[in-house]
This record gives C-alpha cells, sequence and structure tokens, in this order.
C-alpha cells in the first residue's frame, strides 16, 4: 500500500478540527478519508508544536486541550439532564383546566398592592407572608 502526502497545512487543518472544533478522530476520519491513527499521529504533533511555540508562563496547550474536552463533556451531560426534565415535566404537567381559578381572592400585601391568591390558601401562612385577607 503506497503512503498518501498530505500537506502540512491538510495535517495542522485536521488537527484542529479534533482539537479546537470537538469533531470526533473517526469523523474526521470518515469526511478526509485518513486512517484514524494518521489522525491521532497529527494531533499529537500539532500539540507538541503548540507546547514548543507557547509562551512563558501560558497555560499549555494540551492542558487547555485536556480541558476543553471535560467541558464539553460536562455541556453533553447537561443538555441530557435538561431534556431528561423537559420530558419528566412535559408528561407530569396539570392541565390548564384543573386550577380552580373560580376560588380566587385578593390579598392585601404591605398594605399598597393586592395579589390573587387561591382561596384555599391558608390564612396563617399568608400572615406568614406578611399579606391580609380581605
Amino acid at each position: 500500500m503506497k503512503k498518501r502526502p498530505y500537506t502540512a497545512e491538510f495535517k495542522k487543518e485536521a488537527a484542529k478540527m479534533i482539537i479546537i472544533d470537538g469533531v470526533s478522530v473517526k469523523e474526521v476520519s470518515e469526511q478526509l478519508g485518513v486512517p484514524e491513527g494518521v489522525l491521532y499521529n497529527w494531533k499529537q504533533k500539532h500539540l507538541a508544536e503548540l507546547e514548543q511555540n507557547a509562551p512563558e508562563g501560558a497555560q499549555s496547550p494540551k492542558a487547555m486541550a485536556e480541558e476543553l474536552a471535560q467541558l464539553r463533556k460536562e455541556l453533553a451531560k447537561q443538555k441530557r439532564m435538561n431534556e431528561i426534565l423537559k420530558k419528566r415535566w412535559a408528561s407530569s404537567a396539570i392541565p390548564s383546566d384543573a386550577f380552580p381559578f373560580h376560588r380566587i381572592k385578593q390579598v392585601e400585601l404591605s398594605g399598597r398592592r393586592y395579589v390573587r391568591v387561591p382561596a384555599s390558601q391558608p390564612e396563617w401562612l399568608l400572615r406568614v407572608a406578611g399579606a391580609r385577607p380581605e
């Protein structure tokens, strides 16, 4: 099998897709037609090159890449949790006709404004909140 020559720019762009854009090595491999092992090598070489050219006192590019990967994982996890909560909330939502709107009374708060609350609201709770029922 003959080795295909790739330009340095092509290698850097492929490595950037993996490191910065967060595209998986498998996806880049399928898109560009480059073996996964070769892409892993390019990624490591690109990170090593960035390490050498990094200014002193700055965070290591390898550490930045690891942190970026960690943050992406956390974001994906939070998105999954949000989807689960959305589905749970939607399935347990109370229909709008279930709330007894005909049993609402006005309550004065702080002596100035009126708030509508359910008539079944316990009087002691209204007193704790500083409200005076009419």
